[in-house]
């Protein structure tokens, strides 16, 4: 699957820094898992192993590589959300963000290798800051954000 996603950003952004992307390191991907605690679902590590510390442009605006992840972004993005009494399911992980109103996680079960991505934004509503939407997939998620950078729609 990781190979079909990556096959999609080459065909939507041609512009795209080859070159520029690089993965983690095994060790750097249990050290995450470690850290909070988690066992990462399989896409999730293919695309940590492949692009999780740079991905030539793709997702460029968002904090969501290593950098981010090992900064706490899991933890940050949940005690952020719950000042806001979000609920947080216990088994959630925070793997993206972007400009501190939209932040995306999966829940970390082992038994499936593309989870669903619950998707959380700002709704405007002061009584009701936040909402969420979900991803079919973490496939589907990626591709979605493909589709807004790429301003196409993938089918």
């Amino acid at each position: 699957m990781i190979n079909r996603l990556i096959q999609t950003i080459y065909q939507f952004l041609p512009n795209i820094n080859r070159k520029g992307i690089i993965g983690c390191s095994q060790k750097e991907i249990e050290y995450l898992e470690k850290m909070d605690k988690v066992k990462f679902p399989k896409l999730f590590m293919e695309f940590l192993s492949i692009m999780g510390k740079n991905a030539g442009g793709f997702l460029s605006e968002y904090y969501c590589f290593y950098e981010d992840l090992v900064n706490d972004l899991n933890k940050d993005t949940k005690k952020y959300l719950e000042e806001y009494n979000v609920y947080i399911p216990p088994n959630s992980y925070f793997f993206l963000s972007y400009a501190g109103y939209n932040h995306a996680c999966f829940l970390v079960e082992e038994t499936n290798d593309n989870p669903i991505v619950y998707f959380y934004y700002e709704t405007g509503d002061k009584n009701n800051k936040y909402s969420y939407g979900k991803y079919n997939s973490l496939y589907d998620f990626y591709i979605s954000r493909l589709e807004l950078q790429a301003k196409v729609k993938i089918s």
